[in-house]
């Protein structure tokens, strides 16, 4: 078992989900990211 899956993860930002595709340099990537960050989440 993962970490990720034993205990919790906490991350912010003050940036919007767009500013991330900026970051990243293409939506897909960004999405990529959010979607490995939400995989398990309830």
């Amino acid at each position: 078992m993962s970490r990720y899956e034993r205990e919790s993860l906490v991350i912010w930002s003050n940036k919007t989900f767009s500013a991330g595709v900026e970051h990243f340099g293409d939506a897909f990537a960004a999405a990529a990211t959010v979607g490995r960050l939400v995989h398990h989440a309830e």
